[in-house]
């Protein structure tokens, strides 16, 4: 039986990305050498990466029906090193800085999706309750394409204490919501988190009450709002772009 404790990748994009620092105990399974595969191969080698050769039906019994000639297990599936709060927390003297926090969003794509867009913008830090929220899956792991173990990632037992430890430390906090005010029309330089609530009922109450503003990205679309993921992308984009971050990339 597969380890339970194992993620398999087995889209190509999502295995490269991830061998670009691999975390311990990776096993490239293969079951057929294409060109495509050879590559990987090389580059897992290259980084120390254990490969082995399995029949096909092998290795859909490891990775599922779905997996095409290849799939990396990673073993301990975890959003890039698992952090503590005072890992992501900008030094005093640091002007800008950027934290993610996920109000209980429980979908994988959009999970996935989330960090990618947080490895892309090089947010400080996501932070997730330990309790209703989705986590590091396999399904994660692919909607990120292999960004999620690049993004330091904090589990709390309390939102709401995180929130205030983090105004503590000088950080404004703004809730995404529809009510808010225009992202593009915000002063977001500075110390910021961003707050994305759950699918379908959006922040907390509690949340609400401790957020010091709201923002919401304009629209006119017959759905009411954005995705989650597609609205976090957008907001991480304009608080980095105000912050000065693009300057010379």
């Amino acid at each position: 039986m597969p380890n339970p404790s194992s993620s398999y990748l087995t889209a190509y994009r999502s295995i490269d990305e991830t061998l670009k620092a691999p975390p311990a105990g990776c096993t490239l399974f293969v079951a057929n050498e294409s060109t495509r595969v050879v590559q990987i191969i090389r580059t897992a080698r290259a980084q120390g990466i254990k490969v082995e050769r399995v029949h096909k039906a092998e290795l859909r019994r490891l990775a599922g029906e779905s997996v095409r000639d290849c799939a990396l297990r990673v073993v301990r599936a975890q959003g890039g090193s698992a952090a503590v709060l005072a890992d992501i927390i900008a030094p005093a003297e640091v002007t800008n800085g950027l934290i993610v926090i996920l109000d209980h969003v429980t979908d994988p794509h959009n999970f996935g999706a989330i960090l990618r867009s947080a490895d892309q913008f090089r947010v400080d830090g996501v932070v997730i309750p330990d309790r209703r929220s989705a986590d590091i899956t396999p399904v994660v792991l692919q909607s990120s394409a292999g960004s999620a173990p690049h993004v330091p990632l904090v589990r709390v037992k309390n939102l709401v204490t995180t929130i205030e430890l983090l105004k503590a430390a000088s950080y404004w906090v703004y809730g995404a919501d529809m009510v808010g005010v225009r992202a593009d029309e915000t002063d977001l330089a500075g110390r910021i988190v961003l707050v994305m609530g759950a699918e379908g009922p959006g922040l907390s109450r509690l949340i609400r009450d401790r957020s010091d503003a709201f923002i919401r990205v304009p629209g006119d679309g017959h759905a009411d709002s954005f995705n989650v993921s597609v609205a976090a992308g957008i907001l991480l984009y304009e608080v980095r772009r105000q912050q000065g971050w693009f300057a010379g990339r």
